[in-house]
């Protein structure tokens, strides 16, 4: 309202709603009419989801390529690892920068890239899930509680072929 220097009483007379009901509408003491949506959103002159507050995510924008390499980091990944995947792909787009040899330039192909990226990730998920199994089997022989956790660790690592 305030970008298009407009008041409550615009919206009344746009809309043929009461005052008081508009009103209750910007103080959230009445739920917003969806089926209205568009109505407001063109007085506005936003879109309908904008008005709802439902944005596109950051996830949307990526491209297929980043949303694979995402889809393949856990989301319980340990920070070291977090920053040795950043580290691997750092390294991999300064191999990346045009080279030039007589001449040509040769780049690494994106798909090929987020590949090595992915690969590496499993490496390291798989070295984490051998130093849990090592971890629980341990605690396991001394006595101590294993919780569901260390029994799901154990289940992934098995499912990865860790050797127990």
């Amino acid at each position: 309202m305030t970008e298009r220097s407009m008041i409550q009483q615009d919206i009344v007379n746009a809309t043929n709603i009461s005052k008081s009901t508009i009103s209750k509408y910007f103080n959230e003491t009445r739920g917003f009419p969806l089926d209205r949506a568009n109505q407001f959103a063109n007085i506005f002159g936003i879109t309908p989801e904008y008005l709802l507050g439902v944005y596109p995510s950051e996830f949307d924008a990526l491209t297929n390529v980043q949303k694979k390499v995402i889809s393949h980091i856990d989301p319980d990944t340990p920070e070291n690892e977090a920053q040795q995947i950043i580290n691997f792909s750092e390294n991999l787009k300064l191999s990346r920068a045009p080279k030039k040899t007589d001449n040509t330039t040769n780049i690494v192909d994106e798909t090929d890239e987020a590949q090595q990226i992915i690969n590496f990730n499993e490496k390291l998920k798989l070295s984490q899930a051998s130093k849990k199994t090592q971890h629980v089997l341990r605690a396991a022989d001394n006595g101590s509680e294993v919780t569901d956790s260390d029994l799901a660790a154990l289940a992934r690592a098995k499912k990865n072929g860790d050797t127990l």
